[in-house]
């Protein structure tokens, strides 16, 4: 197998193209770019000495930060969609066996501070400008902006401020249990992360699900939204404990 860049992988993993939101698919000859949003790793691009992780966010995504006062010295962390990929004569494919999937958090970023087109022009430094956020259509956007990460965690100065994780099953999101999630749904985590006196934004108290099924056994789970980002958790002793312990297992520890 031999793979040179990002649009080879993807071109083996979707040999038929990529997925639009109206389920068309843009054919595989079709001429597309992307951009690392969040930008969490020094090493894929080559940067200035100057460089650190950057996040962009706009329109009712941003909007909803700001209204929750998200700001200096908060966390982001960033979860996906992963499955499972196995080798077939030399082609990496999609494992047919891990149709749904699980959420893993793969990122973080402690923010230093914010832009906006409404920031002081001087705090735009010359090494953002390559990021797509920084450029007029998205720049000129009344809700726009774009998260710097401290150089360092303010609570442990030999973390970079933003960066990776390597995997560990510490960060799958999903509930893996059969017993609280016998259909596999990757929307149905782990309830002991998200426990009913938790306030989370987009969630409702009946997303923290305790039942009993028709064979009497109790299922506990915590019900995300299917289709949502920038969840906001408000700052609590067991959010940050279970932080902490994340970037523990980061390879930066």
């Amino acid at each position: 197998m031999h793979l040179t860049t990002y649009r080879d992988l993807l071109d083996q993993l979707l040999p038929q193209g990529i997925l639009k939101q109206n389920k068309e698919k843009y054919p595989k000859e079709f001429e597309w770019t992307c951009h690392f949003d969040p930008d969490l790793e020094p090493s894929v691009l080559k940067r200035s000495t100057e460089w650190r992780g950057l996040f962009g966010q706009a329109d009712k995504a941003e909007l909803h930060l700001r209204k929750n006062h998200v700001g200096e010295d908060d966390l982001f962390l960033f979860f996906g969609w992963f499955r499972k990929t196995i080798l077939n004569n030399n082609k990496l494919e999609y494992d047919s066996n891990d149709r749904n999937g699980v959420h893993i958090i793969y990122g973080y970023l402690q923010i230093d501070y914010k832009i906006s087109k409404n920031s002081k022009q001087d705090i735009v430094q010359s090494w953002m400008n390559y990021h797509p956020h920084f450029r007029s259509k998205l720049w000129d956007e009344e809700h726009n902006a774009v998260y710097v990460a401290r150089k360092n965690l303010s609570w442990n100065d030999k973390i970079p401020g933003a960066g990776l994780f390597s995997y560990h099953p510490k960060l799958v999101l999903t509930e893996t249990s059969r017993l609280n999630n016998p259909k596999n749904l990757r929307t149905f985590w782990k309830y002991d992360l998200f426990p009913e006196d938790l306030p989370i934004t987009y969630h409702k108290r009946e997303s923290h699900c305790i039942e009993t099924n028709d064979q009497g056994f109790t299922q506990k789970y915590f019900k995300a939204t299917a289709r949502g980002q920038e969840f906001v958790i408000a700052q609590s002793t067991p959010i940050l404990d279970w932080v902490y312990t994340l970037l523990k297992l980061n390879k930066y520890h």
